[in-house]
Formats: C-alpha cells, structure tokens, sequence
C-alpha cells in the first residue's frame, strides 16, 4: 500500500472557515468590496478556487500568496495569521507585536512623538502608563465593557427569580446569595456592575491624572515632587 503524498494545501492549522488564513481573506474581500471573480482574476485562478481559499479548503501556492499581497496591501505574515498587524511595514509590525497595539494605535502614538513641548502628548501618556494604578485603571475598563455587553443580553424577565421576589419578603441576605446562585443569577444586575466599574474608572485615571499634574507642577517651580497637591494648588 502506497504511503498518502504530503500535500501543503491541507496542513491541518489552516483546515476550516476558522483558519486564520480563510477568516482573514474572506475579511479582506468583503472590506474591499471586491468579488471571488475579481480577486482570481488578479491572482490569476479560477473563482472557485478562491472560494476554497475562503471556506479553509485549499491554500494557494506561493506565487498566489504574492499576488494577494499586493492586492490587499497585507504581509504574508498576516494572511497566514502569524501576525496580527496587517501593514506590510516591517518595522510598524515589530512595533505592533511588540507591545500588542493596532497599527491605527502606532500611527497615532508616532504623530504624538512629532509634539515638540515640554510636556508633550507622548511624555503625558508614557507618565499615565507607567503609573503603577494605571493597570487597575484598564482592568476596571475591561470589566465595564465586559459588563455593558453582558447586560444587553441580561434576562430581567427571569420567571424564577420575579416569583421568588414576590413571594419571599423578609428574607435575610444569605438566601438571597443562595437563591440567586442556584438559579446561577447575581443580585445585582450587569447594567448596575457597568455602571459602578465606570464610575470606578473614571475616579481611577482623575486621580492618576491629578497626580501627575502635580508632579509636573513640582518640577516646573522646583518644589519637590512629594509636596502634597493642596500646597501646591495655594
């Protein structure tokens, strides 16, 4: 019995509609509102085959691969899911892999570094960032967005727990907490969590804020940076 011919067009991280490799380029046809037909017209293949390209079905050879590069204006390396930057700048996608921002987040971040003033945008958010609060300020961001999405998908209108509410008056805060767990629901809503871990962020970064204005206060007049705010708010 003869051995099964390696064939690179089905190795088996690129197999399926979820493959990197398929989702991307499915993306990158629909964003650029291109059809199957144009996009193989360029890559020089039939439109079935790149209808197999976005179903996770086969993979183009290496010369296709080229070609779609140029059409897209991607690397090779995004395509192929190795990276998740899409420029084909080498050195913008260093950046974007090294510190996990978008390439919109590093074009930004270098038109701040062309801020000449003393206290420029970039020395602003380098001084936020290496806050050591600055970590409970993002962590409080995620709960927030985490919360606000779930509350769009909150059920308020739970049968169980409205009848439980209706029927139970007096009862002490521990069977709450276990009612609402059996019923794997928390007593108080997403929408309520949102709003609190909100309210949280945002007192978080004003005080990072306030802080960092003081320290640049200090060292503008030559106080120490220690000084408390309110002395040097007189």
């Amino acid at each position: 019995m003869s051995r099964k011919k390696y064939n690179p067009r089905t190795i088996d991280a690129y197999i399926g509609e979820q493959s990197p490799f398929a989702e991307r380029l499915s993306q990158l046809i629909n964003d650029r509102g291109l059809k199957q037909r144009e996009v193989g017209e360029y890559i020089n293949v039939q439109r079935q085959t790149v209808s197999l390209y976005t179903k996770g079905q086969a993979l183009p050879d290496i010369a296709c691969l080229t070609k779609l590069t140029e059409l897209f204006n991607v690397s090779a390396d995004y395509l192929l899911g190795i990276t998740d930057a899409p420029t084909a700048d080498v050195k913008k996608r260093a950046v974007c892999d090294y510190i996990g921002l978008s390439e919109s987040a590093v074009d930004i971040l270098c038109e701040m570094k062309r801020d000449k003033t003393k206290y420029s945008q970039s020395k602003i958010l380098s001084d936020i960032i290496i806050d050591n609060r600055f970590a409970d300020f993002t962590e409080r961001v995620q709960q927030f967005i985490t919360e606000r999405i779930e509350h769009h998908t909150y059920h308020y209108s739970d049968k169980a727990i409205m009848d439980f509410c209706m029927t139970s008056d007096g009862i002490s805060e521990a069977e709450a907490k276990d009612y609402a767990v059996s019923v794997n629901k928390r007593l108080i809503s997403p929408g309520d969590l949102a709003h609190l871990y909100r309210k949280l962020s945002v007192e978080l970064l004003e005080r990072i804020l306030l802080d960092l204005s003081d320290e640049y206060t200090a060292e503008e007049v030559g106080f120490p940076a220690d000084v408390p705010g309110e002395l040097l708010d007189d």
